[in-house]
C-alpha cells in the first residue's frame, strides 16, 4: 500500500516529467510564435542588412527540432544611384537542417542546406550601381593583416603577358598564412567525421542592358548538390536553358566538382558550350576571405560564331585559341587579379546581304587585371586592306579610356566615311595619310565615364553615345539599300 510520502515522491515524479516534455514544446511554440510576428522577422532582417548593407525583406521564419530552419519568401533589393530601388533575387524558400551532434560541441554546422525557388532578374546598370554602393564598405573591410603569399614558383602565378603560348596550366587558389579578423571571414577546416551538403533547386536568372537590349545572358534553370565538410567527395551543378544574346541558342551544362581537404575544386578536361571548345579548372578554398581561382582554355580550334546568335552576321575564324586566368577573393573583390591572352589566324566577316568580306589575316589581345582594374595593353587586327590596333583600360570605379586606331587603303577609307556620314551626317571618321598616301588612319578616342562609353565621331572631335552609334548603325544595316564595305 502506498503511504503518503509515496504519493508525494510520484507527483514530484509527474511534474517533473510534465515539465521535462512540455517546456520544449511549450519553448519552441513560444519560439516559432515569436518569429512569426513581424518584429521576429524584422530581427532577423536587421542583421542580415547590417552584415550585407542590403534590404531585406522575410515573409516567414520557422524552426522545429525535427525539421530545422526554414526562411520563406526572402528578398534582397538595392538603390540605384537615383535613389530607385531594384530587386537583387528573390528565395522562395531555405530549409537549413542543422547538426545537432556539431551543436553539442559548439561548433555551427548543418547536415543539408537546401536553396530552392531563386530568382534573379537585374540589369547591368543595376548591378554597377550596386558595386559602385558596396565600395567603400569593400575596401574599408579588407583587413590590414591579410596577405597573398607568392614565393615566386606559386602555382597560380599568371604567366608572362608577352609569352601567350605558355603552356603552364596548373594552379591553386591564392594561399593566406594569417586569418582575417574582419566580420567577413569564413574558416572552414576539412573535418573527416562530418559531412555537410548544399541543394539548389529551381534557380531562374537573367542578366541584361537596359542600354544595349541585344546583350542577355540567362539560364532557365540552375541545379545542384555541393558537399562541404568531410573527406573527398564529388557533387555536380548543371545549367539548363543557357542563353548568351536575346536571340541566342540554349544550350545544357553540367559540371562535376570535388570537396578535397577543404576545398571545391571542378577540372573538366573538355566541355563544349554554344559551338566553343575549352578546358576550365577552377578552385574555391574554405579559408579567410574565401580565395578562388579560375582559368580558362580555349585550345586551338575553328570558330563559326554563328552558332553563338541565330540572327548574328557570317563570322569564321580558321584557326582560334585562348588562355584565361582569374583569382581573388570572393569576400574582397577588389583583390582580384589575373591575365588573358587570345589569339586567331584568318578572320572572315560576311555580310549577309551582298556576300561582301573583311578579312583579318591574324590578331591577338593581351588583358591584365588588376587591383586598380583592367588594362589591354594591345589589341590587334591586321589584315591586307585595313587593320585595327588598340589598347586601354577600365578601373575599378568604373572610368577609363581606350584608343583604336583605323589603317586603311584609300578605297577602303573612302567606303568607311561614307557609311559614317550616312548613318549620321553630323558624323566624320576622317582619315588621313599615314606615312604614305597608299595607307590612311585615325586615332578613334574612347572613354567611360559619367556619360557612359563615349567615342569622338562627332563633328570636330565631339564624344557621341556609343550605345547611339551602334543602335543607328544597326538600323542602317536593316534599312534598304545599305552602304556596305566592298
Amino acid at each position: 500500500m502506498i503511504n503518503a510520502e509515496d504519493w508525494g515522491r510520484l507527483r514530484r515524479i509527474r511534474r517533473w516529467m510534465f515539465w521535462i516534455v512540455c517546456l520544449p514544446l511549450l519553448l519552441l511554440g513560444i519560439g516559432n510564435l515569436i518569429l512569426s510576428t513581424s518584429w521576429g522577422t524584422g530581427l532577423v532582417e536587421k542583421q542580415i542588412e547590417a552584415r550585407f548593407d542590403l534590404t531585406c525583406e522575410i515573409a516567414g521564419l520557422s524552426w522545429s527540432p525535427w525539421a530545422g530552419g526554414q526562411v520563406d519568401d526572402l528578398e534582397i533589393t538595392s538603390f540605384d544611384d537615383e535613389g530607385s530601388s531594384f530587386r537583387v533575387f528573390k528565395i522562395d524558400r531555405i530549409e537549413i537542417d542543422l547538426s545537432w551532434r556539431s551543436l553539442v560541441k559548439g561548433e555551427k554546422r548543418f547536415d543539408r542546406v537546401e536553396v530552392g525557388g531563386v530568382e534573379v532578374d537585374i540589369s547591368l546598370e543595376s548591378l554597377k550601381s550596386l558595386m559602385k554602393s558596396r565600395e567603400e564598405a569593400i575596401v574599408s573591410a579588407v583587413p590590414d593583416d591579410l596577405e597573398v603569399v607568392d614565393d615566386g614558383s606559386h602555382p597560380n602565378k599568371a604567366s608572362d603577358p608577352a609569352d601567350p603560348k605558355s603552356e603552364d596550366s596548373s594552379f591553386e587558389a591564392p594561399a593566406i598564412d594569417q586569418q582575417s579578423n574582419d566580420k567577413g571571414s569564413v574558416t572552414i577546416a576539412p573535418v573527416d567525421d562530418f559531412e555537410g551538403l548544399v541543394v539548389f533547386k529551381d534557380v531562374k536568372a537573367r542578366i541584361y542592358s537596359e542600354a544595349m537590349p541585344e546583350f542577355e545572358l540567362r539560364f532557365g534553370n540552375f541545379s545542384g548538390e555541393i558537399p562541404l565538410w568531410g573527406q573527398e567527395r564529388k557533387g555536380q551543378v548543371d545549367f539548363v536553358g543557357l542563353r548568351i544574346g536575346n536571340d541566342g541558342s540554349e544550350e545544357s551544362l553540367s559540371i562535376p566538382i570535388v570537396w578535397k581537404e577543404g576545398v571545391l575544386q571542378m577540372n573538366e578536361p573538355e566541355m563544349h558550350v554554344l559551338g566553343l571548345r575549352f578546358n576550365i579548372s577552377a578552385v574555391l578554398r574554405f579559408s579567410s576571405g574565401l580565395p578562388f581561382g579560375v582559368q580558362v582554355k580555349v585550345p586551338e580550334q575553328q570558330i563559326d560564331f554563328t552558332s553563338l546568335r541565330k540572327n548574328a552576321p557570317p563570322v569564321n575564324i580558321a584557326r582560334f585559341s585562348s588562355d584565361n586566368l582569374l583569382q581573388g577573393f570572393l569576400l574582397h573583390p577588389s583583390l582580384l587579379s589575373g591575365s588573358s591572352q587570345s589569339q586567331f589566324v584568318s578572320c572572315v566577316i560576311e555580310d549577309p546581304k551582298d556576300g561582301s568580306r573583311i578579312i583579318f589575316d591574324r590578331g591577338h589581345s593581351n588583358l591584365i587585371v588588376t587591383e586598380a582594374g583592367v588594362f589591354a595593353s594591345d589589341v590587334r587586327l591586321i589584315g591586307d586592306e585595313e587593320a585595327f590596333l588598340g589598347n586601354g583600360f577600365l578601373t575599378a570605379s568604373g572610368t577609363g579610356a581606350a584608343t583604336l586606331r583605323v589603317i586603311a587603303n584609300p578605297q577602303r577609307a573612302e567606303t568607311y566615311e561614307k557609311r559614317v556620314t550616312a548613318t549620321d551626317p553630323s558624323w566624320s571618321l576622317g582619315l588621313i595619310p599615314l606615312v604614305t598616301v597608299d595607307r590612311w588612319y585615325r586615332d578613334l578616342r574612347f572613354e567611360v565615364g559619367s556619360q557612359g562609353l563615349t567615342v569622338d565621331l562627332g563633328e570636330g572631335g565631339k564624344e557621341v553615345s556609343f550605345v547611339e552609334v551602334a543602335r543607328k548603325f544597326s538600323y542602317a544595316e536593316r534599312a534598304p539599300n545599305p552602304i556596305l564595305v566592298p
